[in-house]
């Protein structure tokens, strides 16, 4: 996948042209996944670029071409949204746009919610964004709920990811 990005693009990689890139890719004979995965490796390194705009981008050039792909099983495009979802909001957070954030960071535990177990530790990791993004707001008891939800599940799985530690 790097290699095709490298051979097709180089280093000159253009904000113009992101909606170019995606939907070439997605038309070739890659998985969406694949596709998502590249942006998202191109998004921590604008992050530490601090160029948060330029991968919020990226994020909705994917969001608006994920029906592109017809390949992906119903369930395995929502839990791809979901994470699109939770990377948007990560991203929105940067950009100090809270409510925005948390919107994305529901959409993505409500699907999360419907398509995993209850103690799935994806769903902690989504009530654990959801809380975190809801005290940013100074809306403390609904952050609460959240924060005690993911401490749940952490606790049912008898794990907490390294992220928190």
């Amino acid at each position: 996948m790097w290699k095709l990005l490298d051979a097709q693009f180089g280093e000159n990689v253009v904000l113009g042209i992101q909606d170019k890139i995606i939907t070439e890719l997605i038309g070739l004979d890659i998985s969406l996944e694949e596709v998502w995965q590249s942006v998202k490796a191109l998004s921590y390194t604008l992050y530490q670029k601090r160029e948060y705009k330029a991968a919020l981008t990226y994020h909705k050039t994917v969001l608006e071409r994920i029906e592109l792909n017809p390949n992906e099983t119903k369930e395995a495009k929502q839990l791809l949204l979901a994470d699109i979802f939770d990377e948007t909001a990560h991203t929105l957070v940067y950009l100090h746009k809270h409510d925005e954030a948390c919107s994305y960071y529901l959409s993505s535990y409500e699907i999360r919610k419907e398509v995993l177990d209850l103690t799935d530790m994806l769903l902690g990791d989504s009530n654990l964004r959801l809380g975190r993004c809801y005290r940013l707001q100074k809306n403390l008891q609904v952050a609460e709920k959240h924060l005690l939800q993911a401490l749940t599940i952490f606790h049912y799985n008898q794990s907490i990811p390294r992220y928190i530690i």
